[in-house]
């Protein structure tokens, strides 16, 4: 018969069971119970037993080499992730399954206060710092919609004429799904309009190609090149 006890409460007197084997502790920390913690958002309270009890700040979950910041990032959790901070967690760690870091994780889901946690703690250092298909923390952001997230990083140097694999910029991303907001804030930006990506798309063609009228006509409006020549 299953328990209906909450899982804080069962882990905290785990935790703190004077006849639980010291061994057994050290192995269940280690096997990144504090990860889980930043995961699921069981609580900062949660997390700050879970580290004053021996928990590897810096564990990794195997499959994508997750930290316990970036995977706290990556859901939104900004009191967690600023408990991390505060604790000394690797602002710039990377996943291991295509390199991005809590500040990509956290962009790409426009968790805005997230972001202004690890850009405060020194991601801005490396905020073009690039992570699977070399994206950076922008591009995702962009691609997804999240204006506000945007607009923070670029306030803070975020670079929006950086490409990614295949040569898409921020813009093009934006252009291509559809982000009217996103796309006119990155108009106002030294962008350049008729770029194109390695198989030779521009933000115009991608717009329209995807059906999205509103973006084609700000971009016609702007001057985006209307009929392009590609060169084999």
């Amino acid at each position: 018969m299953g328990s209906n006890l909450p899982i804080q409460p069962v882990i905290r007197l785990h935790l703190g069971h004077p006849r639980w084997n010291t061994t057994l502790k050290a192995v269940w920390l280690r096997m990144g119970m504090l990860l889980c913690s930043a995961h699921f958002c069981f609580g900062q309270a949660l997390s700050d037993d879970l580290l004053d009890h021996g928990a590897k700040l810096e564990a990794r979950q195997k499959a994508q080499g997750l930290t316990a910041l970036i995977a706290a990032a990556d859901r939104g959790h900004a009191d967690v992730v600023k408990l991390l901070l505060d604790r000394g967690a690797d602002v710039n760690a990377r996943r291991t399954d295509g390199g991005a870091t809590a500040l990509i994780q956290a962009a790409g889901n426009g968790h805005t206060g997230a972001v202004k946690l690890l850009l405060d703690k020194g991601a801005g250092a490396v905020i073009d710092a690039k992570g699977l298909y070399g994206a950076t923390a922008l591009m995702p952001a962009a691609q997804n919609g999240h204006l506000d997230t945007v607009a923070l990083l670029l306030a803070a140097g975020a670079n929006q004429n950086e490409t990614s694999d295949g040569g898409y910029t921020p813009f093009i991303l934006a252009a291509q799904d559809g982000r009217d907001d996103v796309l006119d804030l990155l108009l106002g930006k030294q962008v350049n309009l008729d770029q194109q990506t390695e198989d030779g798309h521009t933000a115009l063609m991608l717009a329209a190609q995807n059906g999205h009228a509103f973006a084609t006509s700000i971009l016609i409006e702007r001057g985006a090149v209307t009929v392009q020549v590609l060169l084999a």
